[in-house]
């Protein structure tokens, strides 16, 4: 039994991502066109176009992968040729409030919206990064890639909610990392950071309630918690370390102090 075709999909820009999701997906079957203004070459089985209202012809689903500053143009390009059953995906990092002026360009213009927020780094994962799709296209989008590989989850119709999402949880895993290497540089002006990345590391994979622990202890300690930090200040500027994200958490410290913790779910 013959199988049946791939979706045909549209990819706007081939940068490291773009590309990278586009190789996957000729791989898994889709028939891909792509167009991006910089004239960058196309991976093997990928139709470059000339012009953006060429590339989406035909195409069940238009993927945004361009910067924020670009994905309003990247919209606009070509919205008179995307035909009537295609669904538009911005996948840029733009914020929510951004993703909700995208989808209101596409409903003026009776195109389903998607709004895609990958959640892990493109190279070495490509189409299969963790991603979240939302909007009036979020389902759809996720019912097309998912066949092919993408692990992609639908979080409702509101658009700018995966990105939300996105946002939301940088705060931490951006700011961990940001903490972390406040403390490798620590570690190396004390001439002890081997020890140092050990310890680190060895607490964080302690147990399974380690963030929920870390966070409810601040509460009662919070004082406690701050006045260690004040001390510890005053030895980073001795090693020589400019402990900005450590004068934000004493920061931090003082409002919970104040304010008490937020109520966690």
């Amino acid at each position: 039994m013959a199988t049946s075709p791939g979706p045909s999909i549209c990819i706007f820009g081939l940068g490291e991502a773009g590309a990278l999701i586009a190789a996957d997906l000729v791989a898994a079957g889709a028939t891909v066109a792509a167009f991006d203004p910089a004239g960058i070459e196309a991976p093997e089985g990928v139709q470059l176009h000339d012009s953006a209202t060429e590339a989406v012809v035909g195409a069940e689903l238009i993927m945004s992968v361009t910067t924020p500053a670009r994905a309003p143009a990247a919209l606009s390009q070509a919205l008179e040729a995307i035909g009537d059953d295609a669904i538009y995906a911005d996948l840029s990092t733009g914020s929510p409030n951004m993703k909700r002026g995208l989808a209101l360009t596409a409903d003026r213009a009776d195109i389903p919206f998607a709004d895609v927020a990958l959640l892990s780094s493109i190279p070495g994962v490509g189409l299969r990064a963790r991603a979240l799709a939302s909007g009036s296209g979020g389902e759809r989008y996720a019912e097309l890639l998912k066949p092919l590989g993408a692990d992609v989850s639908f979080c409702g119709e509101e658009a700018g909610k995966a990105a939300s999402r996105k946002y939301l949880r940088a705060i931490m895993l951006r700011g961990v990392g940001a903490i972390a290497v406040e403390a490798l540089q620590s570690g190396h002006s004390a001439d002890d950071v081997e020890w140092l990345w050990s310890n680190m590391t060895e607490e964080i994979s302690a147990g399974d309630n380690w963030l929920e622990e870390s966070v409810t202890r601040l509460g009662p300690f919070a004082q406690r918690r701050r006045r260690e930090l004040d001390s510890c200040l005053l030895y980073l500027n001795d090693l020589g370390v400019d402990p900005i994200m450590t004068r934000s958490t004493i920061e931090m410290l003082r409002r919970i102090e104040a304010n008490g913790l937020p109520t966690i779910p």
